[in-house]
């Protein structure tokens, strides 16, 4: 194989990689990273923007819970969006980590 010819393939290969790396980022099969989050913040968040809508029993209904952390994180990116609030990576990473924490324990 000449020396194009082979890049070629490297970067075929690379690129099919990264493509099943986001099909997989984006069914919820690999966990979302919450390093760093601030559940406490989270928590003054959810109270103040989502807890009038959603009470505990939101949290414990057998229909639609998410079932990974990318779930949960693609449902509170969704519910901020919907409601207007123009939420960053951190806020909606501070409220996954506060769900988490205090409901789903993924």
């Amino acid at each position: 194989m000449t020396g194009g010819a082979n890049r070629f393939v490297r970067a075929a290969v690379l690129e099919a990689a990264c493509a099943a790396l986001m099909v997989f980022l984006l069914m919820g099969c690999l966990p979302v990273a919450t390093a760093g989050a601030d559940e406490s913040r989270g928590r003054l968040l959810y109270e103040n923007h989502c807890a009038s809508c959603h009470d505990k029993r939101l949290h414990e209904r057998d229909q639609r819970l998410p079932e990974n952390l990318g779930e949960l994180q693609r449902e509170v990116d969704r519910w901020q969006r919907n409601q207007g609030l123009h939420w960053g990576r951190e806020e909606i990473a501070d409220v996954v980590d506060y769900l988490n924490a205090s409901q789903y324990r993924f």
